[in-house]
């Protein structure tokens, strides 16, 4: 009887044993799974981590490029508007010397040269002047058959400048015609002002950048 309980018991402590040993390694399995998923948990959060700081830097990256390109047009576009005034300064000054040229005692001269002018590209024969209301007063007779004469000895042809019926609309300058008004020049100073500008703009800013 006692080795039957002897037995038992043997048999009770191995089974303690072996039941202990079996909770020991589910405890270190699950001890091992719980780290795994831990670990994987916490990768996946450090993933989740770097790919928002990866979208946060690209993010604050695209926006640092946006206000930089925002902040590179706006200064172009101050840089041009101040470009624009100094132009438009030298243009209004450049217009009231045109508009003082009129008033001047030698300003017979000046039409003379537009006369000229006409002539180089309209070639010799009858040109027929018309200028500004003071301009037509000067474009005499007299005035007319002395350049006719000048201008036919240079050029080796005949040479007729004609003064027009009626003076131009304008503050400047006259407009010259051949051939029925087929034929044309105009040098009227606004035009030319204009002309100018839109010709020269780019020079002059050029100029006035070297000056300061």
């Amino acid at each position: 009887m006692a080795e039957v309980i002897g037995d038992l018991e043997g048999l009770a402590e191995a089974a303690h044993r072996i039941a202990r040993s079996e909770v020991r390694n589910i405890e270190a399995k699950a001890q091992r799974q719980a780290e795994n998923i831990i670990e994987e948990a916490r990768q996946q959060a450090d993933g989740i981590h770097e790919q928002a700081m990866d979208q946060a830097r690209h993010r604050a990256e695209a926006i640092r490029r946006q206000r930089l390109a925002e902040a590179s047009q706006e200064a172009r576009r101050r840089r041009l508007a101040a470009r624009e005034e100094v132009l438009d300064q030298v243009w209004e000054q450049a217009s009231h010397v045109l508009r003082d040229l009129p008033e001047a005692e030698d300003y017979a001269e000046t039409l003379r040269q537009l006369a000229w002018l006409a002539l180089d590209t309209l070639g010799p024969g009858d040109l027929v002047l018309a200028a500004d209301p003071r301009g037509q007063e000067m474009l005499t007779e007299d005035r007319l058959d002395r350049w006719s004469q000048e201008a036919s000895e240079a050029y080796g042809n005949p040479v007729r400048f004609k003064r027009a019926a009626e003076p131009l609309d304008t503050w400047g300058g006259m407009i010259a015609e051949k051939r029925g008004g087929r034929e044309r020049i105009d040098a009227r100073f606004p035009p030319r002002l204009e002309e100018a500008r839109a010709e020269l703009r780019d020079e002059v800013f050029q100029i006035l950048a070297r000056g300061q």
